[in-house]
């Protein structure tokens, strides 16, 4: 695992983020922090999901579960991006 890699699994210990606050947070390219994630999906070290335009990103709990305090939030990250999606149509 490479230094952006190990950083973004560290940021990602804190609970499930978004993909733009990652990149906030690391301060570097959006496109160098999907390369990283999506390798460290590919290994699975770490879950993704789409919702709406937006993704998010949480650790794996190395037994192919979710932890349900992570679950609980994305699921609420979810439901957040849908309702500021539907503010800015209305």
């Amino acid at each position: 695992m490479n230094g952006l890699a190990r950083r973004i699994v560290d940021l990602l210990g804190r609970g499930p983020m978004l993909l733009q606050e990652i990149v906030d947070l690391l301060g570097t390219r959006p496109s160098t922090v999907q390369r990283a994630l999506s390798e460290l999906t590919r290994a699975g070290t770490v879950r993704c999901r789409r919702s709406g335009s937006f993704w998010i990103y949480w650790l794996d709990g190395g037994n192919g579960t979710v932890d349900p305090a992570d679950w609980e939030l994305v699921e609420g990250l979810t439901v957040y991006q849908v309702l500021e999606e539907a503010k800015h149509l209305a």
